[in-house]
């Protein structure tokens, strides 16, 4: 199909379809605008929190405990919400939205106290289980984090169909200023405070929760968040339509499997780390919080991921019965991967500036940096990969999510049993990486057969392989000149953008033309 056509005056013309496809990407752009809004700045400042800061003032082995809380969190959030979230989106085209609401939020009421009293009655195996038992408190709290949590799924879900991201925005934003206001009063104020020779009651700080506090921090502010989206439960009746929800719940079963395999692929290393490996606990104390900080710059990647898709999945949904929509499909997955492609420059060339923050009090943590450039590329393959799946959620056919999933979880049992013992969490991370890459590959020959997308695959591996060039291109030049710092870590960043944008201009220069602003800026 011939996509652009000139006038006379030489401006280009777009196609009904150009101009249909760039109105929706506009569309969903603005969306994800303001999810990122509230999503990057504040998961920016709860990184800097709960990584930076906390690596100023503990040691690797002083955070341990607490961020094993942070690995098996994502595992109960999949078992508490049930996939109800996605499946939200699915139904609310085919049925009334208040009916849907009514059962899936009585439904999720029911079973998040069930699994409450559950987990709090098995405290002591789970502790035993997820390797807590010198931080049962921690336990406890986390419980509570997840239960309340859980109640938000679906007002929060119902605010992204209805394209209310404003809305959203200002409320995840309270979320995380709630957070660090408490963080910052708790891990820095008040040790502050009695240091100088301040007295204060116990009910309001106690010395030896310590590093605790960022737990209870989270709690607060999700009871806070929960408070806020009270509104969204107007016209709400408690009841539940049981046709319906077993209806609702043979589509939402595989995508359960799907999240919680999920999760797995992306914490059991971290999981698994204390029984693969058999030195002594304080060196694996060490170990882990080196993993731990450095994994967590890595996943800055994923703040873009996990922004873009609260904006895509409800705009995929409502774009499915458009005949185009495979072509515009294409078009956004192409532009997700060239944005990431820009994320992974912005982190890997500057990685001696970002390990000048981590590793300003405790030098420690310098020693995982090299994870961060195979994790970045790891987790943009997983955003591809969240891209691809939904052809498998457009025909029903999420089991087929559940069986992709299944075999990303096999790939790194396998990887993480071979290579940790012999690479510690350097294995881990390439074990993370080769299973987001087998899931992507899978995913997409898969939906060939039942949901075909023209994605332009030679073009995405290409600027992927370029990318990835640049940064080890990068690495070789920093050590043969013995560069670093800040201003070598942005001048090759910039040139690396540079010439980046300029090879997207020259292959996909009528895409990017179609885009408001860019378009204006390279026509």
């Amino acid at each position: 199909m011939q996509r652009i056509i000139k006038k006379k005056e030489g401006k280009p013309l777009l196609l009904p379809l150009q101009i249909t496809q760039a109105l929706s990407i506009k569309k969903l752009a603005g969306q994800t605008l303001w999810y990122g809004l509230s999503n990057i700045v504040g998961r920016f400042l709860n990184f800097f929190l709960t990584s930076i800061l906390l690596a100023w003032l503990y040691k690797p082995e002083g955070i341990a405990a607490v961020s094993q809380v942070y690995v098996i969190v994502p595992f109960l959030n999949i078992i508490f919400t049930l996939g109800l979230e996605t499946t939200y989106f699915r139904f609310s085209q085919l049925i009334d939205k208040q009916k849907l609401f009514n059962t899936l939020n009585t439904f999720l009421v029911g079973t998040s106290f069930l699994f409450t009293i559950l987990l709090m009655a098995g405290k002591e195996p789970m502790t035993h289980l997820f390797d807590m038992q010198r931080s049962t408190d921690y336990y406890i709290w986390m419980i509570w984090i997840v239960c309340i949590d859980t109640l938000s799924t679906i007002p929060f879900a119902k605010l992204r169909h209805e394209g209310r991201p404003k809305k959203f925005a200002l409320i995840k934003f309270i979320n995380i200023m709630i957070n660090v206001t408490f963080v910052v009063f708790w891990l820095i104020v008040c040790p502050y405070l009695i240091k100088h020779g301040t007295s204060i009651p116990t009910w309001i700080y106690n010395p030896a929760i310590g590093v605790g506090y960022l737990i209870i921090a989270g709690l607060i502010s999700s009871i806070g968040t929960l408070m806020l989206l009270l509104p969204e439960w107007k016209g709400y009746q408690p009841g539940i339509n049981f046709e319906l929800l077993k209806e609702i719940m043979m589509y939402s079963f595989p995508i359960i499997i799907v999240g919680f395999g999920g999760m797995i692929n992306d914490f059991l290393s971290r999981i698994m780390y204390y029984r693969l490996l058999s030195d002594p606990v304080d060196l694996l104390d060490h170990e882990f919080g080196v993993f731990i900080a450095n994994y967590k710059l890595a996943v800055l990647a994923t703040l873009f991921i996990q922004v873009f898709k609260m904006g895509a999945e409800p705009f995929f949904f409502n774009q499915a019965k458009s005949k185009d929509a495979p072509e515009t499909y294409a078009r956004i997955t192409k532009f997700f991967v060239i944005i990431c492609c820009f994320i992974f420059l912005g982190i890997t060339m500057n990685l001696h500036f970002i390990e000048s923050f981590i590793a300003h009090r405790n030098k420690e943590y310098a020693e995982g940096m090299h994870i961060i450039p195979v994790l970045t590329m790891a987790n943009i393959f997983i955003g591809i990969y969240y891209n691809l799946s939904i052809w498998y959620k457009l025909t029903n056919r999420t089991m087929s999510g559940a069986v992709i999933t299944l075999v990303g979880v096999g790939i790194t049992v396998i990887l993480n049993i071979l290579l940790v013992p012999l690479f510690h969490y350097t294995g881990a991370s390439w074990a993370t990486f080769a299973c987001y890459l087998s899931m992507l590959v899978i995913t997409y020959v898969w939906g060939k057969k039942h949901y075909p997308v023209p994605y332009d695959v030679k073009k995405l591996v290409f600027y992927l392989g370029l990318v990835y060039a640049m940064f080890l291109t990068k690495q070789y030049l920093f050590e043969a000149l013995h560069l670093s710092g800040f201003i070598a870590g942005m001048m090759s960043f910039v040139i690396s953008s540079l010439v980046f944008m300029a090879v997207v201009t020259k292959f996909d220069k009528e895409e990017m033309k179609a885009l408001p602003v860019i378009g204006k800026m390279i026509a």
